[in-house]
């Protein structure tokens, strides 16, 4: 009856320390913790950086936004989460059209260097110009346009397919 009682507790504990031992060991944030001034999760990271994209953020949000990210990555420097948010800012204080907004954009491409060398991320921001934010919604416009016209063009093509005599 000891025994068994030996092996449960030892069981017991396995179960409660092993998920500790994994969580503590992790490179990820918690979706619940709070990072900067203004105490933003990663989830909300995330928001106000597609918001930002959408153009509803100002030089003020993004510098909170910023300063979050920062701290994340001092309190979890593995997350392989941080190097895109940080690039996407990047993008984002260079759309600001001034000095501050370029200031800010140089030092998240140096940040990513420092911080995320061997990232995908830290490579396209050692190759971006200044400028290179600004353009990169114009390539995507050429591009959809382009798809677009493909797709007319096979559609008249399809008119004129037969297939057993019948013509589609």
């Amino acid at each position: 009856m000891e025994r068994r009682a030996s092996i449960f507790a030892v069981g017991l504990v396995g179960l409660v320390a092993v998920p500790w031992v994994a969580y503590a060991g992790s490179r990820l944030a918690p979706a619940d913790e709070y990072f900067g001034r203004a105490k933003m999760s990663p989830l909300e990271i995330t928001n106000r950086i597609r918001d930002g994209e959408r153009g509803r953020a100002g030089y003020d949000g993004l510098l909170t936004t910023q300063s979050a990210i920062e701290d994340w990555t001092r309190k979890y420097p593995d997350d392989p989460w941080i190097p895109s948010r940080e690039y996407r800012m990047s993008h984002l204080f260079a759309r600001l059209h001034s000095s501050q907004g370029n200031a800010e954009a140089a030092h998240c491409r140096s940040y990513l260097q420092v911080h995320f060398a061997g990232t995908s991320y830290a490579v396209a921001a050692r190759h971006d110009t200044p400028h290179a934010a600004l353009e990169a919604p114009a390539r995507r416009t050429v591009a959809k346009t382009s798809t677009a016209k493909r797709t007319v063009a096979k559609a008249s093509t399809k008119k004129h397919r037969r297939f057993l005599g019948i013509t589609f």
